[in-house]
């Protein structure tokens, strides 16, 4: 009997966590108010983008404190010439689990097991600003871009995508939530650092022109203002970044101060 309750005990710490937050612990991760602005001076942009409205769990205490939770883009790849839907879909048409051919009943089994986990999920292509390609090329290198009715752990439904779809052979996560650099920032301040990659997972470089020496230190804050990580800056290396290890940060949002200015980044 002990035996079987630490199997299911174990089982239970293995799985990943499903679970949705209470609705007031999930706040946007970025607001999607980006717009151009103009004088006499000249123009420049303000806001952010967050088009598909990701959100990330701010509550401290919540079993998924700062993951995040998003319906769309995720992003399943495919063997070569393995396509489970007939006729292939086209853009901006979506398809349901049911529409899966019954030629590739593995696929569509699986799948009916993730939406009885998840609740319901869609399937579309991808669209062209992230890949404007023909059916053959497709065909060639198979892929579906995979949404949900409901908000989903990115994090937690990327690993249940990877273990359930046999046939999977890369699983992602397209996160489009950005505050750009204005046109006027290029062009007239190319002192402001900035960092990359973004979303990343184990390293940011943190990009310095002129390759100048910041005095500063680097601090990494969590959403509640936390100082998670701290370093003295230093000198850029010779490409002209300070590269700064986040790999032991747990997956959410963070801020990085640099150079007396604040930048976001989200840590996968």
């Amino acid at each position: 009997m002990k035996i079987l309750m630490f199997l299911i005990v174990l089982v239970a710490f293995s799985l990943p966590t499903l679970a949705r937050p209470a609705d007031s612990c999930l706040k946007m991760v970025l607001p999607n108010d980006y717009h151009e602005e103009s004088n006499e001076l000249g123009s420049w942009s303000e806001g952010s983008y967050n088009p598909d409205s990701v959100l990330f769990d701010r509550c401290e205490y919540s079993p998924t404190y700062l993951n995040i939770f998003a319906k769309k883009y995720y992003s399943v790849a495919l063997p070569p010439n393995y396509y489970p839907f007939e006729p292939m879909i086209n853009y901006l048409e979506e398809k349901g689990v049911d529409d899966i051919s019954n030629n590739y009943p593995e696929f569509k089994a699986q799948c009916q097991q993730i939406q009885q986990e998840l609740g319901t999920m869609y399937f579309t292509r991808r669209p062209p600003f992230m890949c404007d390609a023909s059916d053959g090329d497709i065909l060639r290198s198979p892929y579906l871009i995979i949404y949900f009715e409901n908000y989903q752990n990115v994090d937690s439904t990327i690993q249940l995508l990877n273990n359930t779809i046999e046939s999977a052979t890369d699983v992602i996560y397209y996160y489009r939530a950005m505050t750009p650099l204005s046109v006027e920032e290029n062009k007239y301040d190319n002192s402001k650092p900035h960092v990359y990659p973004n979303p990343a997972t184990d390293y940011i470089d943190i990009a310095v022109a002129g390759n100048r020496s910041i005095n500063d230190v680097v601090n990494v804050y969590d959403v509640l203002g936390n100082v998670v990580l701290s370093t003295s800056a230093g000198t850029p290396s010779e490409g002209g970044h300070i590269r700064l290890d986040v790999s032991g940060l747990a997956a959410g949002v963070y801020f990085v101060r640099v150079g007396g200015k604040m930048y976001d980044f989200v840590k996968m």
